[in-house]
């Protein structure tokens, strides 16, 4: 895999009370914000280890190119989530 941190991804939820930290610029997810769930591999079990800002993700992942695995790892997003993702806006644009 080109980009490393692709196979952390575990698809994508709204933050339910706004307490997570994003794991790349360490700020308060928002609540009811947009976020990337991540996963590690370890001991042959996949651990739960926090969540990215889906403003974050480019950076945090090293491509924008994420919608096809939040979509295989979160069959229950409908296709206006994904969209609504997809315009989220990163790092420096005006939200």
């Amino acid at each position: 895999m080109a980009y490393r941190r692709l196979s952390r991804i575990d698809g994508a939820e709204r933050s339910p009370s706004g307490r997570a930290q994003c794991r790349s610029c360490r700020e308060p997810i928002a609540k009811d914000a947009w976020r990337v769930r991540l996963v590690f591999h370890e001991e042959g079990r996949f651990v739960p280890s926090g969540y990215v800002h889906v403003r974050c993700a480019r950076s945090y992942f090293e491509t924008a190119d994420i919608l096809p695995r939040l979509k295989r790892f979160a069959p229950g997003l409908r296709d206006e989530d994904l969209e609504e993702i997809r315009r989220e806006p990163g790092p420096g644009a005006d939200a």
